[in-house]
C-alpha cells in the first residue's frame, strides 16, 4: 500500500500534466508535427492543418474581431452623429424644402423646371417599384417548377390570333397532351 501514497499520486499528475499540450493549428511541414498527433492533421495547401471541426485559424478569427471592433464603433460613432434625430421629420422637411422650391420657380414662371422635376421623382418611384417586382417576378419564376413554365413558343401560338386568356389556358392543356 506504500505505493499507492499522496506523494506518488502527485507526481503522477504532475507527469500527466506535463504531457498535455495544446494542439497547435498548423504546421509548414509533417516532420514538424508531434508523432503522437500526427494523426489530427491532414495537407492543405502545402501545409498540414489541423482536421477538427469548428476549429478556426487564429489569424481568421484575429481579423474577424478586429473587423466586429471596427464596425461596432463605426455603429456607434454613427448613433453619436444622428442622435436626436428623427427621420420622419426629416422627411417631412425635405417635402416642405421642396413644395417651397416649387413655389418658388412657379413665381418666377418656371413651369417646365417643376414639371421635369415631378416627373425625374415619379420615374425614381416607378423604377424602384419595376426592379423590386422584376427581382419578385424572377425569385417566383425560380420557385416555379419547370413542367408549370409556359414556354414562349406555346404563348406566341396560343395569342397569335386572339387576346383571350381562355386561348392560353386551352393552348397549355394542348401542350401537356402534344409534344409541342
Amino acid at each position: 500500500m506504500e505505493g499507492y501514497g499522496l506523494a506518488n499520486n502527485l507526481s503522477l499528475v504532475t507527469s500527466a500534466a506535463q504531457k498535455i499540450m495544446a494542439l497547435k493549428y498548423k504546421y509548414k511541414s509533417r516532420e514538424e508535427i508531434p508523432a503522437e498527433h500526427a494523426g489530427f492533421y491532414t495537407e492543405r495547401d502545402g501545409a498540414w492543418h489541423l482536421d477538427a471541426e469548428g476549429v478556426v485559424e487564429k489569424t481568421k478569427l484575429d481579423e474577424i474581431r478586429a473587423s466586429n471592433s471596427a464596425l461596432a464603433k463605426e455603429r456607434d460613432e454613427l448613433r453619436q452623429r444622428f442622435e436626436g434625430i428623427d427621420p420622419e421629420d426629416v422627411r417631412k422637411l425635405a417635402a416642405e424644402k421642396q413644395q417651397l422650391e416649387e413655389a418658388a420657380q412657379l413665381k418666377a414662371g418656371e413651369v417646365d423646371k417643376v414639371v421635369e422635376n415631378r416627373i425625374k421623382g415619379l420615374k425614381a418611384d416607378w423604377d424602384k417599384q419595376v426592379l423590386g417586382l422584376t427581382g419578385e417576378r424572377d425569385a417566383l419564376n425560380a420557385r416555379l417548377p419547370a413542367r408549370r413554365r409556359i414556354p414562349r413558343r406555346i404563348r406566341v401560338r396560343c395569342f397569335r390570333g386572339s387576346q383571350k386568356p381562355c386561348c392560353l389556358s386551352l393552348g397549355i392543356r394542348l401542350a401537356r397532351v402534344r409534344a409541342w
